[in-house]
């Protein structure tokens, strides 16, 4: 559900540039990624960034209670930029979807939220 509200409100950029940051949107789940190529003003390619748990201050051993809400470090320096990654497109309500992806609303994997990383697993799943 948040993840359709986030995809909806979605407001980028006129210009999307490369090296912006992205958030892959997965019914209830979200990974972080970045544009590394824009084909051009309705289509960006996307690749995903590797993330890693800052350790929990309230913790000894730096570990979160199941259910937490866990903070990341992103490593967006470490995408390759010279090879293809996955190719999305701007949609008529001004969403971003995988490329080929077709669904109404959105519901599952295959939008993008521009303008911010962010990192969530739900874990009710």
């Amino acid at each position: 559900m948040i993840n359709q509200i986030l995809a909806d409100t979605n407001k980028p950029a006129e210009v999307i540039t490369v090296g912006a940051p992205c958030t892959f949107l997965s019914y209830s789940d979200r990974s972080p990624g970045i544009v590394t190529k824009v084909v051009d003003d309705r289509t960006i390619e996307v690749a995903g960034v590797r993330s890693q748990a800052k350790p929990n201050p309230d913790s000894k051993d730096g570990s979160y209670p199941y259910g937490s809400y866990i903070t990341y470090n992103f490593f967006p320096e470490e995408v390759d930029y010279d090879r293809p990654h996955t190719t999305y497109t701007k949609r008529k309500n001004g969403t971003y979807q995988r490329k080929g992806c077709a669904y109404e609303k959105g519901n599952g994997s295959g939008r993008i939220a521009l303008g911010y990383m962010d990192k969530y697993y739900d874990p009710s799943f």
